[in-house]
């Protein structure tokens, strides 16, 4: 069958597979012509690990000449359009030479489109993996798409590098704040931005299959003082001396701290003390971050999508970088180009009303910024319920609403959604305990008072279509299991390759 199709047809049907596994199965089917469209392709995807520690005396030559040789294969080269670069366990600039061989030859793969750089399996990170990322971003003037995790820069690390226009969406996990502010301003063409912070213990927890903090099995690590200049870094830890009374690591021991910046846990945006590079106790001192990124001047209007999310397994108080992001809309910025907005970081009451308040989104279309805890009605200083107008983001399709929604009236009266004539989908936090069975009525009483709506969702509980005739009088109701938005989540690299 597949004999008698053209020739361009037959590449364009393969071009299709995605999987390395589908490709391969291609390659293997005993036909020259099919061999011949999908083994480049099978190249598109290529991923490098990194693991000094493993490699005997004298096989760094060997790796070396592997990486070699494949550089200098013109066809694979020419099909790489993906590449993935994870290091693990020590690593210097000094001594390695994967992080000096590698720059060299990335200039040549002019088709890379997307590049993830981790290095959240090397314990001792510091400013010798940022240095690393910094030459091979800088080598691939092409990119479309870079995803960066653990990145720890210093304050000005990246100041002088000359901005790259190419990159459309810039994903940074779990990196210090230097390099988030630092970064995302060299690319000045950005489209999407995504940020994924946070203490890390769930990503390891859900994503690692549990094992260990930085991927190494049943080793715990912790902060650790080095003897020489006092400064901090992570380091396997004694389990005995760490632990306190009910078995949990001391705050001076949480990897968590190192998440963040070097002695700062998610405590001290609260005003607990904090532990800075240099070994002194200082107090956190928020208007000092917020003149920082005052005086950097932070480019953020030309945002399409704004997606910033805390994973902390826990937080009993507003985060560190819950804080960062309020620094960002405390002045209040033009996002005059933004369509989705997703802000799943632990924000104070206050914290959301100043956001939203400030927030200049005209073309907002999809927006979830989501509150810590209390409630999106508390009384004001004066006493008063709170008014927030969603009136000045007209095109709003679909909104999720750091609320419960069970009173209805309240919630439309004082956010005046009654005129986001645009708005089709809401969503609401999960409801109280044993209170489900009002969603269907509350469903209900949403589709009567505002006519545009036709899905209602309540989080982790339900989701409801809602049918209605050509005049929009409400038909019936429709109940479903609740599915989360897929604009909640992480854009994946495969929509950037057919843009």
């Amino acid at each position: 069958m597949l004999r008698k199709l053209p020739l361009e047809l037959l590449s364009r049907i393969i071009g299709y597979l995605q999987d390395i596994r589908s490709l391969r199965n291609v390659c293997l089917v005993g036909n020259g012509t099919l061999l011949e469209i999908a083994r480049p392709l099978a190249w598109r995807e290529v991923h490098w690990k990194w693991n000094g520690s493993l490699l005997a005396v004298g096989t760094d030559d060997t790796y070396q000449t592997i990486v070699r040789q494949f550089c200098m294969d013109p066809a694979l080269i020419q099909a790489v359009r993906r590449l993935e670069i994870t290091i693990y366990n020590d690593y210097q600039t000094s001594s390695d030479m994967f992080c000096l061989l590698l720059p060299s030859q990335l200039p040549s793969f002019t088709n890379i489109t997307h590049i993830r750089i981790s290095v959240l399996g090397v314990p001792w990170r510091g400013t010798d993996t940022s240095i690393t990322m910094r030459k091979i971003i800088e080598s691939l003037p092409y990119l479309l798409s870079l995803h960066i995790e653990g990145c720890v820069a210093v304050e000005n690390h990246f100041s002088d590098m000359q901005p790259l226009s190419s990159v459309r969406h810039l994903s940074l996990w779990f990196c210090n704040f230097f390099a988030l502010l630092n970064l995302w301003r060299k690319f000045d063409n950005l489209k999407t931005l995504e940020l994924r912070a946070g203490d890390g213990k769930r990503y390891w927890l859900e994503e690692k299959n549990g094992e260990g903090w930085g991927g190494f099995n049943q080793t715990t690590f912790g902060i650790a003082q080095s003897e020489e200049d006092n400064s901090f870094y992570v380091a396997p830890i004694d389990t005995n001396e760490a632990q306190d009374d009910n078995g949990e690591l001391t705050e001076a021991n949480d990897p968590s701290s190192y998440i963040l910046e070097a002695g700062e846990d998610a405590n001290t945006a609260d005003g607990d003390d904090e532990i800075n590079d240099d070994g002194d106790d200082t107090e956190n001192d928020e208007s000092d971050n917020e003149a920082q990124i005052e005086e950097e001047d932070v480019k953020s209007d030309h945002f399409v999508r704004l997606n910033v999310q805390c994973e902390c397994m826990s937080c009993d108080s507003i985060c560190s970088d819950a804080g960062y992001v309020s620094y960002i809309f405390h002045e209040g910025i033009d996002l005059l180009f933004l369509e989705e907005l997703v802000l799943n970081v632990s924000l104070s009451t206050s914290g959301y009303r100043r956001i939203m308040g400030n927030l200049t989104a005209p073309l907002l279309r999809k927006m979830w910024v989501r509150l810590q805890v209390g409630s999106l009605w508390e009384p004001t200083e004066d006493g008063m319920v709170p008014i927030l107008s969603f009136t000045k983001f007209p095109l709003l399709e679909e909104l999720w609403l750091p609320d419960n929604g069970f009173d209805a009236e309240k919630l439309i009266a004082c956010l005046d959604l009654a005129e986001n004539f645009k708005l089709t989908r809401l969503y609401f936090n999960t409801p109280p305990q044993n209170e489900n069975s009002r969603c269907l009525e509350l469903a209900k009483k949403y589709a009567e008072l505002m006519p545009t709506v036709n899905t209602i969702g309540w989080d982790n509980t339900i989701s409801i279509t809602i049918a209605r005739d050509s005049e929009k009088s409400v038909l019936g109701l429709m109940e479903d299991a609740w599915v989360c938005p897929e604009w909640t989540g992480y854009t994946t690299h495969l929509d950037w390759w057919h843009r």
